[in-house]
This record gives structure tokens, C-alpha cells and sequence, in this order.
């Protein structure tokens, strides 16, 4: 765009490498080259958003290299008076659950499990939420009636004897915010099993547990998975009792011919609790002996789904509270179902588990659904509610319109804010929210062709539902999409936004946020004057050694133009360009200066395209650039800019006195080019 008198900045940044010679010398500020002991290997760089030059200098030392020696970290296990050891590596895990006067043992680092052996004593282990790498090693309780418990850890790689395995009578392990994975989690097939909180875990070999008696602790939230395709998720063992008390979230999924969960003695479910238990491929329950009582209770209600069936909802559904008992004769679908009982009279006539592939209650069985979807809305806009109303089933499963669902609340579209929509059907609702937010645009001044140019400058910013504004570029290019497309007649044409102005004529440019769009014209007029320079983005001047005999003069091979073009009057209304350095080279580690430096370049012969001589200053100079005050590099006066004009720049150097002090370091400065629009 063309403003009065525009000023263009572009900087540059310049770099050298200084280094000492393997002599000692003698140095005015320093008793020899050896009192000098910083030296620095990390050459720095510099990106820039603009045409940037920046001057960094690295003088660097010998050194004799040091070796660090690799340390770790050891928290020692504390004496057996104490009981207690924190420890972060496998060979103090292993000292403190083999020492007997340890009982409570404190994570403070993952572990790698890298040997097997058993306990024979108490242990109480708080993993910190680290995680323990089992590393398929077996780590077993070898003390029958032994009760040890596992606390916040991750358990990966488990061994089918999987970590606190026993195979004594009467041992019992707790765990309470456990994860595990690999091919078993939990293996006591003469013990007992409580879970507690949080538990989630998966086994791709074998059983997620293989245990007498697991319980499912009132509170607990319980997630097993089984991946073998060929064994149940809790079973595998005729003693098994399961126990699912109140207030308890309990899934379990299997893939494979037997029962997710197979049972020898009884299972038992709460009626506070929410469960799931399903097989994609077989049934859902199953038992080792006839005889062992299946007992289900639930407030909320049972679904049951279909073996083979796709459907998400149950094919059957029985109203709560509810309560129910069983038998069954096998592990697989080939079992009876005997001796059902209920309070709801048609469990007993229609439920039959070799038949069920998966079994629900509480907020895994409800039919009725209701789906929706938030929306943003432009200001301005109106809504109805259609726009969030996906889909709903009522309770029998049925498919329901809009106009069969209950709508409270509504969105106002001319007014900025968050809406909460609510949709009912049944007994299942679903809240949906619109965000009402706006686009401003700005209108553009006049814009010239050939105008640096960015395509969010006609966007103003982006208000959000909550009235926060936000006007950065920063964020417009990451969400905030641009299109443009140039009028031709009748005909829009797309074009890049980025290259609106490379031509004069007529734009539509469309900003889309959240799939919401605003547009706004934008006429691009012919360019009247143009700055096509190229200046050197960065200036290295190598590695330079330290030396105090004869001044110092370093080349680089950059080069560059001063390249200006003119039409804003018949002979055109001038301009100049100055150029400056910010400070003097400074050291980035130690902030040393190079007093007395000096950068310079050397200018070639001005020639104007339109033929003719130039008549200006600046051509065939050697110009030193001054630190902390501009100083014209070349200048046109009005009357005599017509046209396009070039000037060489080359043969950058930088100027070291040889009584300048010196130290080991990387400098840097900055170079800031300055175009005027008047002389």
C-alpha cells in the first residue's frame, strides 16, 4: 500500500568465528593467551520475519577435554529398622522386596525388570504413578497367607506369571490405580485378588486374571480387555468366585469361543453398580459347574445383546430395579441356562446366556438416545435447532424426529455469547451448545501493485463466544483461512491471496474461521513506486584468529542492489536510503565488544533502465557503517528518479584494528537498512 513518505526497514545479521592459535602470546589485557579459559563451541543463529542481517562473531580456545563420567542416581535402601525404601532402579527394587524387614518400598523412578526371584514376606509398593517394566520376569510371593498390595503404577510386559504370582494357598494382593499390560495381570490361582479406584488392564497371551476370588471394590472402576482370541477375561480356573460390590464401573471385553467371564464357584453383582461384560465372538457368561450361582442385581436395569449382532443398543431390555439369578452348564455356547429367577417376569422367559454376547446395566443398556452436535454460529446469523439435532431413538428403540424431541433453551445469533441447548427424549437427553461469535474486517487504504502485502490485512480480528478478542497474526495464520479470487467481467477467478497484489484490477477476499466466512472488496491500483533491493540476509565472516601485529581486514562473498523503481511523476519525487549498525560487535556469552570494528561495503555505477545517466550520490563508494546513527548510502533527488535505478552493493568486509582487545567469543550486531519515499 502506499503511504506519505513510507519508510521500509531491513536488516541483516552478520557472523564471525574468532579462534586462538596453539601459542601463547602476548596479550595487552591479559598475561598471556593461557589466562583466557571460557570458550564457547555453540555458533548462534538468528531467524528473521524480514529481510534481517545480523552480525554475530564466535572466537573460540583450545581446551583440554574433559571426560564426565556417567553417574546415576542411588537412593540406598534404608537400614531394616526403618521398614521403608525408596528406590528407582532394579537392583535396589530388588534388595528392598527381598529384605524382610522392608515393607512399604516408594518409587521415585521407572523400573526395568532384568531377573526373576520370589518374596517371602509383606510388601506394600507405591509406584508414584511410575511405571515398573516386568521385562517377562517372574516376579513371585512364595509365603502362603501372605497379603501384599501395588499402588499407583503402570505395569507393561507381564509374564503369564505375572508380577506378585503365587501359587500359595491364602495369598492376597490389593491394588488400587493400577494399569497393566502384556500377557497377564494377575495370576493367583489359590489367592485372592480386591481391586480398588482405578483399574484398567489387558492381555493379549492368556487371562486378564486367573485367580480364586477377585473382588471389585465398592467405589472401583474396572477396565479389562483380552486380545488372545482364546481365553475368557476372568476364568480359566473351576474355584473362581467374582465379586462386584456397590457403587462399582466394571467392563470387560473379550474375542474368543469360551465366556468372557468363566466362573467355578459364583458371581455375584451389586445393584448400585454398572457393568459391561461382552464377547465379540462367543458368549458373555459362562461356568465350570452347573451348580455355581450366577446372582444379578441393578437399579437402572439389564440389556442383553444378541450373539452375532451388530445392533449398538440392546436387543432386549429389562426395566430396574431388577434382580436375577442362574445356573449355567459350560464355558461356551454350548450351555443351558437352568434355574432362572427374577423379579422381572420376562428375564425367565426370554433370557438365555448361551445367547448373549454381551450383558449391561445402568448407562450401557438405555435404548433411548438423543445425538447432537455444538455449532458455531457468525453473528448475525439466525439458528434454529435443527442446526444441533442430529438423530434420536425413544425407549423401545424406535427412530424419532425433531418434532418428537422435547427443546429447551435457544441461541441468539445477534448477539455475541455461549448457548446451552437441551434435547429430550425419554429418558435420554443431550445438551448442545452454540457458539455465537464474529469476523471483523477493516477496510483496506489504497493498495498499489507490486505493495508488500499480506492477506490478513483487511482482517480487523476475531471475537469469540466468551468476548475475548484476538488480533495476531500469529493466530490468524494458523486459523484463520484466506481466499481471493479477481473479478473478470462476470467471472470470478481464484487466485493465490498471497499474490493479490502482483496485478492491478478488482478482488473478493473471503476469511473463513470455524467454517464461518466474511468477504470484502479490494481494488489494487497500478503501482506507482516499487523497491525491488536485495540486501545480504546474513553477513559470516568466518573463523578469524587472534592476532595483534597488522590490522585485520575480513571479506565475505555477499552481494546485493539498491533497486528502486519510480512513476510517480514524470521525473519522478526522489527517495534515499541509509543504512546503520546498532552497536558495536558484541560477545553473546560475554558481552565483550570489539571496539574499533568496522563493517563496510563497496557501491557500484548507478544505471537507470529507461537509459540515461543517474544523477545521484552514492555510486563507486566505499562506505563505512556507522554504529548508533544512520548514514546515506544513496539518494536520488526529485526530478531525477524516473524509472527503474540499480546500484551494486558488494564486497562486504569487516575491519579489525590490531591494537583492539580481544577475547574468545561468538559477536553479533545488527544491520538496518532504511528506504525513504522522499530525497
Amino acid at each position: 500500500m502506499k503511504l506519505a513518505k513510507k519508510i521500509k526497514v531491513v536488516m541483516c545479521i552478520v557472523s564471525i568465528v574468532f579462534f586462538f592459535y596453539k601459542v601463547a602470546i602476548s596479550l595487552p589485557y591479559h598475561a598471556s593467551a593461557d589466562s583466557t579459559t571460557e570458550s564457547s563451541e555453540n555458533a548462534p543463529s538468528e531467524s528473521t520475519t524480514t529481510k534481517e542481517m545480523g552480525s554475530s562473531e564466535e572466537i573460540s580456545e583450545p581446551s583440554n577435554s574433559t571426560v564426565q563420567s556417567d553417574f546415576q542416581s542411588v537412593l540406598a535402601v534404608p537400614t531394616a529398622a526403618s521398614g521403608i525404601a525408596s528406590v528407582d532402579n532394579f537392583n535396589d527394587f530388588r534388595t528392598a522386596l527381598l529384605d524382610p524387614a522392608i515393607t512399604d518400598i516408594y518409587l521415585t523412578g521407572d523400573i526395568k525388570l532384568t531377573a526373576s526371584f520370589n518374596i517371602n514376606s509383606p510388601k506394600n509398593i507405591y509406584g508414584n504413578n511410575h511405571t515398573i517394566d516386568i521385562n517377562l520376569q517372574l516376579i513371585g510371593v512364595a509365603l502362603a497367607y501372605t497379603t501384599c498390595s501395588i499402588s499407583d503404577v503402570t505395569l507393561i510386559n507381564q509374564h503369564p506369571y505375572s508380577f506378585f504370582w503365587s501359587e500359595f494357598s491364602g495369598v492376597t494382593i490389593n491394588y488400587t490405580n493400577v494399569t497393566s499390560s502384556g500377557q497377564q495381570f494377575i495370576y493367583l490361582p489359590y489367592g485372592t485378588a480386591n481391586l480398588y479406584e482405578n483399574i484398567t488392564a489387558s492381555s493379549d497371551t492368556q487371562e486378564v486374571c486367573e485367580v480364586k476370588e477377585l473382588n471389585i471394590r465398592n467405589g472401583a472402576n474396572v477396565a479389562f480387555n483380552n486380545t488372545s482370541n482364546s481365553y475368557p477375561v476372568v476364568g480359566n480356573n473351576s474355584s473362581t468366585v467374582l465379586n462386584i460390590e456397590d457403587h462399582t464401573t466394571f467392563s470387560a471385553q473379550s474375542n474368543n469361543p469360551t465366556a468372557t467371564i468363566a466362573i467355578g464357584q459364583s458371581l455375584s453383582i451389586a445393584a448400585t453398580s454398572n457393568f459391561s461384560i461382552a464377547n465379540s465372538t462367543g458368549c458373555a457368561l459362562g461356568s465350570y459347574y452347573s451348580s455355581a450361582p450366577f446372582t444379578i442385581a441393578s437399579n437402572s436395569g439389564i440389556g442383553t445383546w444378541k450373539l452375532n449382532g451388530t445392533d449398538p443398543l440392546p436387543d432386549i431390555g429389562y426395566t430396574g430395579p431388577i434382580t436375577t439369578s442362574f445356573n449355567l452348564t459350560s464355558i461356551d455356547i454350548a450351555q443351558n441356562t437352568l434355574n432362572v429367577t427374577s423379579n422381572n417376569s420376562m428375564f425367565p422367559k426370554y433370557f438365555q446366556s448361551k445367547n448373549v454376547r454381551k450383558i449391561a446395566s445402568g448407562p450401557f443398556t438405555s435404548k433411548a438416545q438423543v445425538i447432537t452436535k455444538d455449532i458455531d454460529l457468525l453473528l448475525g446469523e439466525v439458528w434454529i435447532p435443527p442446526y444441533n439435532f442430529v438423530s434420536a431413538t425413544n425407549a423401545l428403540g424406535q427412530p424419532q424426529t425433531i418434532n418428537d424431541v422435547t427443546i429447551q433453551g435457544e441461541a441468539d445469533g445477534e448477539k455475541i455469547g455461549t448457548y446451552q441447548i437441551t434435547f429430550t427424549c425419554d429418558d435420554a437427553e443431550s445438551v448442545a451448545t452454540v457458539n455465537v461469535f464474529d469476523i471483523q474486517l477493516h477496510s483496506l487504504p489504497t493498495i498499489y501493485a507490486k505493495d508488500t502485502w499480506n492477506e490478513y490485512d483487511g482482517l480487523d480480528c476475531i471475537i469469540e463466544s466468551d468476548s475475548s478478542s484476538n488480533s495476531s497474526l500469529s493466530f490468524f495464520e494458523t486459523n484463520v483461512s484466506v481466499t481471493a479470487q479477481k473479478i473478470e467481467g462476470a467471472n470470478m477467478i481464484d487466485i493465490d491471496p498471497q499474490k493479490l497484489t502482483e496485478e492491478e484490477g478488482q478482488y473478493v477476499l473471503t476469511y473463513t474461521y470455524k467454517h464461518k466466512s466474511k468477504s470484502m472488496n479490494v481494488t489494487v491500483e497500478e503501482s506507482l513506486f516499487n523497491d525491488q533491493s536485495i540486501y545480504p540476509s546474513i553477513l559470516d565472516f568466518g573463523h578469524v584468529p587472534i592476532q595483534y601485529t597488522t590490522n585485520q581486514l575480513i571479506a565475505t562473498n555477499a552481494t546485493g542492489k539498491i533497486d528502486i523503481t519510480d512513476k510517480r511523476s514524470n521525473n519522478g519525487d526522489g527517495y534515499k536510503v541509509k543504512v546503520t549498525q546498532d552497536h558495536v560487535l558484541t560477545g553473546i556469552s560475554s558481552g565483550f565488544q570489539l571496539t574499533g570494528s568496522i563493517i563496510q561495503f563497496e557501491t557500484g555505477t548507478a544505471t537507470n533502465s529507461s537509459g540515461g545517466a543517474v544523477i545521484s550520490t552514492g555510486s563507486n563508494q566505499t562506505i563505512d557503517i556507522p554504529v548508533g546513527q544512520e548514514k546515506e548510502v544513496f539518494r536520488v533527488d526529485k526530478g531525477n528518479s524516473r524509472g527503474q535505478i540499480v546500484l551494486p552493493l558488494t564486497e562486504f568486509k569487516l575491519e579489525l584494528p590490531s591494537d583492539s582487545p580481544k577475547i574468545a567469543d561468538s559477536y553479533q550486531a545488527k544491520i538496518t537498512w532504511t528506504l525513504s519515499e522522499t530525497p
